[in-house]
């Protein structure tokens, strides 16, 4: 039943991405090498390097001394995971990975490795990953988990894109950045895999697991035979499948671990690499939650709804106009276009087009919110596509408030495969377009609103994939004279601070048309008389 729900969700969308030299149909297992140390050590070794490990690593390092490396059956994550306890010989650790993953690479082009990694005590710099090749070394220097956090003492998962502007050097630490033909060189006939393992000066523990190599897959996953290798970040207890309780069949399980923390929900590697192809489309996701929240929550962690990060950008999607949760099975349809509800991490201004074309060109990191509340609860996930032709739409007003009788425009940022056709609705009501003609436009104008022309404004957007109605934009109209300029709906005590203010100091639109009492334009010791009069209800 997912399949055929796959097939219409991506009709429209490229059967092929080309990046670079390589042609991506992705419809094979991503997974190209996988190592959990579920029952061993798999043939990982480490090695260490004296001085200056930023540059190419000798040939032949000395290994360290094996009783510094074990295996432990219990205490990864899940599972079994490997051990090392670097020795004090002022030299450095690296993970050193065996054959399976070396020798011709060239499916993982656009592809992703990641690992998990637990540090005590905490690091101080990011991963690194050396990756040998075709007569060229590589370094990446700069791996971040999806909360960019360092190595510390809780499972944390790292990835590394394999292509182009993904943060990949030449020859040292600090060379130049790699070129997509130089990373496929490279991945033509893999050498050597070190992964750092040493981070402090001391006594210090770094256990390593789930190391995977994979290849450009299909961004989708509709959890219908297990987890599909989806994790999370933070407060949260290992994910599980749930075999029935999806729309419909399977679906991803996960619950709150209590620590006061909140946790995000990671997508494996298959929805990493270059997805510019995915640009202009819609991210599609089913969310469920329990106990039941219907109002739009604080975001725990800062970090929005859905967070997107790559090229060194991260992005941030926030909608909280919208109902998350509820209890019950809820749809979500995402524009992947810049819009005022996709902002920077960094800095929380709006996402540009450029923002949009370095994060999709390198996508190292895409997460969902799982936790909306302070307390226990579970979360289910099912059906997720990255890049479908289904239409998304996200309202914004330039302004949410007006005075009454000036103008105002609610916008619409549409992605998905058109042609579209549109219809405003005001307070769930379609409006004329036979009274307003913009009513079947992008964009809603509104001629010298009055106060009745308050209220929630969405549009229903349909394309060549279906129909999607978009978050709700409330419009709040403010009466010149009223004198109720903290919007209480009353002229009350609370207002006398404010019409002082004004009058003294100027007040912001649209606030200055409830203190502009005579409706001239402008606050001042005229209006005091006709102010008072209204506050005293005379």
């Amino acid at each position: 039943m997912k399949k055929a729900r796959l097939a219409t969700r991506l009709r429209g969308f490229s059967a092929a991405i080309v990046w670079g030299a390589v042609a991506w149909t992705g419809h094979a297992r991503a997974e190209l090498v996988e190592h959990h140390f579920d029952a061993d050590g798999q043939g990982w070794t480490v090695i260490t390097i004296s001085g200056n490990f930023c540059l190419t690593p000798p040939a032949n390092p000395p290994a360290a001394p094996p009783a510094s490396i074990v295996f432990e059956a219990g205490t990864g994550w899940p599972g079994g995971c490997l051990r090392h306890d670097p020795p004090s010989e002022n030299r450095n650790s690296f993970w050193k990975a065996p054959s399976d993953f070396l020798g011709d690479k060239s499916a993982a082009y656009g592809g992703v490795l990641s690992f998990d990694m637990k540090q005590s005590p905490a690091a101080g710099a990011s991963p690194w990953v050396i990756l040998e090749g075709g007569g060229i070394t590589l370094f990446q220097a700069s791996l971040t988990d999806a909360v960019s956090e360092l190595p510390n003492n809780t499972w944390k998962r790292f990835r590394a894109v394999l292509g182009p502007d993904a943060g990949w050097r030449v020859g040292t630490c600090d060379g130049a950045f790699a070129t997509a033909a130089e990373i496929q060189q490279v991945l033509s006939n893999v050498t050597r895999l070190l992964i750092r393992a040493e981070y402090v000066s001391g006594a210090e523990t770094n256990r390593l697991d789930n190391v995977v190599l994979s290849a450009f897959g299909t961004a989708s996953s509709t959890f219908d035979v297990d987890a599909e290798s989806w994790w999370f970040v933070r407060d949260a207890e290992y994910p599980s499948w749930d075999g029935s309780g999806g729309v419909p069949g399977g679906c991803l399980l996960e619950v709150d671990a209590v620590e006061g923390l909140g946790y995000r929900i990671l997508a494996p590697a298959k929805f990493l690499g270059n997805r510019t192809g995915a640009l202009g489309t819609t991210l599609e996701f089913d969310l469920k939650a329990s106990p039941g929240l219907s109002d739009p929550q604080t975001f725990l962690d800062g970090l929005g709804f859905v967070t997107l990060g790559g090229g060194g950008i991260r992005l941030v999607f926030e909608q909280k106009t919208l109902p998350i949760v509820g209890n019950v099975w809820r749809h979500h349809a995402i524009p992947l276009v810049p819009c005022p509800s996709w902002t920077r991490a960094s800095d929380s201004e709006p996402a540009s087009q450029a923002d949009f074309d370095a994060v999709m060109a390198a996508l190292s990191s895409f997460t969902i919110r799982g936790e909306f509340r302070n307390g226990g609860e579970t979360e289910r996930l099912d059906n997720v596509f990255l890049g479908t032709c289904a239409p998304s739409a996200a309202a914004f007003a330039v302004t949410e408030s007006v005075c009454a009788g000036d103008d105002a425009t609610i916008s619409l940022a549409v992605a998905g495969t058109g042609p579209f056709a549109y219809q405003w609705r005001f307070n769930s009501a379609p409006i004329n377009p036979a009274d307003n003609p913009s009513a079947v436009t992008p964009m809603l104008s509104l001629s010298s609103v009055p106060p009745l022309s308050a209220g929630s404004y969405d549009c229903m957007v349909t394309g060549a994939c279906g129909s999607v109605t978009s978050s709700p934009v409330t419009l709040s109209v403010w009466a010149t004279g009223s004198g109720d300029g903290d919007g209480s709906g009353a002229t009350d005590g609370a207002d006398i601070q404010g019409f002082v203010n004004a009058m003294l100091n100027g007040a912001a639109p649209p606030e200055h048309c409830a203190y502009d009492m005579d409706g001239n334009g402008a606050v001042e010791p005229a209006d005091a008389e006709l102010f008072v009069a209204v506050l005293l209800g005379s």
